[in-house]
């Protein structure tokens, strides 16, 4: 396939999900957004989609046994959530997203007797996230892999494939689970998206 058609065929659902051809890999963006120093808002994506996950999981055993996760404040889900606003969405967090004001306060502001909340209220930050890399790191992603084809030929492309070791805090993606999973039901009306600069 010529590489012009390639990139106009490449999307970051397709690099996600791991269903990008070469070199449009996930490996390929990781390392590409490590280098620009903005990471953090893809580990963002792939945390708030195992929080989801795990949320999931713990009402079905629920459901099961009869036993209420939530009675135990110490909880697997309330770590994961304590880790992802203490990471994430707190004020001068370690890996801080880039979100509007009012998205973050409003997850700020969940009622401390709430242990970890359900992974909707998540949503509206997890729609703009995904906004943003679609916006702004994809098609910078895929002209630098245009150049450096064009100036270093293909082999080191290859090169770089091979030599690289993802990071560990991304976690393993699950096949079954993309970002067209029901993680990314329709945006809540009124919501504008992005500020435009």
């Amino acid at each position: 396939m010529r590489q012009g058609l390639l990139t106009k065929l490449t999307t970051l659902n397709d690099i996600i999900s791991h269903s990008s051809d070469q070199p449009y890999t996930f490996e390929a963006f990781v390392d590409f957004l490590a280098r620009n120093h903005c990471l953090e808002t893809l580990e963002f994506i792939s945390e708030v989609k195992h929080y989801r996950e795990s949320y999931n999981l713990s009402l079905a055993r629920f459901s099961v046994s009869g036993k209420d996760p939530k009675e135990r404040e110490d909880s697997y889900l309330f770590r994961e959530w304590q880790h992802i606003k203490d990471a994430y969405i707190a004020p001068n967090a370690p890996r801080e997203i880039n979100i509007p004001g009012w998205m973050r306060d409003a997850l700020m502001e969940i009622a401390p007797e709430v242990s970890y909340p359900p992974p909707i209220l998540l949503e509206p930050v997890l729609h703009y996230a995904y906004e943003m890399l679609a916006e702004d790191a994809v098609l910078p992603f895929i002209r630098s892999l245009a150049d450096i084809a064009d100036t270093n030929g293909a082999g080191h492309l290859q090169h770089r494939r091979q030599a690289y070791e993802p990071p560990r805090i991304i976690r393993p993606v699950d096949e079954t689970v993309t970002l067209s999973s029901p993680c990314f039901s329709p945006i809540p009306s009124g919501w504008k998206g992005r500020a435009r600069a």
